[in-house]
């Protein structure tokens, strides 16, 4: 079984292209620009954002592999908390700091959002020991796969028995 952190470089290189995409379109949002150069944005933006997702949700899955599920639903209501926050200031932030700035801000935030990909990477297993379902997770994994070595051991040993028999 790989280690978690080796499914982490999506989202390194995606943590990398999320703010590019997000302060080009923050600045080049206007009228005096070709609506063109701001739909562009979207590519380094939608590409970080999959690989974020994609690295992350692959992660929760190695590390709370029996648990899975319930990561994935803590991470979702975050990100609904997050969402729905951010809906009930969203109109007088743009209002008041313009869509430069206004935009600026969540791209400010992935900037310091950055280190974390990086982080796990280079931390997670310390970070996995201290965490008691991850922990629990990895206990069980090792005892899975000895039975499993052990099961597939026994059955080769009963196969080459039968072959001797059998000549």
């Amino acid at each position: 079984c790989p280690l978690p952190e080796t499914r982490l470089p999506p989202a390194i290189v995606g943590s990398i292209c999320l703010p590019i995409g997000l302060f080009w379109f923050a600045w080049t949002n206007s009228p005096s620009i070709h609506w063109i150069v701001s739909v562009i944005a979207s590519i380094p933006f939608g590409f970080g954002m999959t690989s974020i997702f994609v690295g992350v949700f692959n992660y929760l899955i190695d590390t709370y592999t029996i648990y899975t599920a319930s990561a994935f639903a803590a991470n979702m209501i975050i990100r609904y908390i997050f969402g729905s926050v951010f809906l009930l200031f969203t109109n007088q932030m743009y209002e008041k700091l313009g869509i430069h700035w206004a935009t600026s801000i969540p791209a400010f935030l992935t900037l310091i959002c950055l280190p974390f990909p990086f982080i796990f990477y280079k931390y997670g297993q310390n970070i996995r020991k201290k965490s008691k379902f991850a922990s629990q997770t990895q206990q069980i994994n090792q005892h899975a796969t000895i039975d499993v070595n052990t099961h597939n051991q026994k059955t080769n040993i009963e196969i080459k028995e039968k072959n001797i028999f059998n000549l």
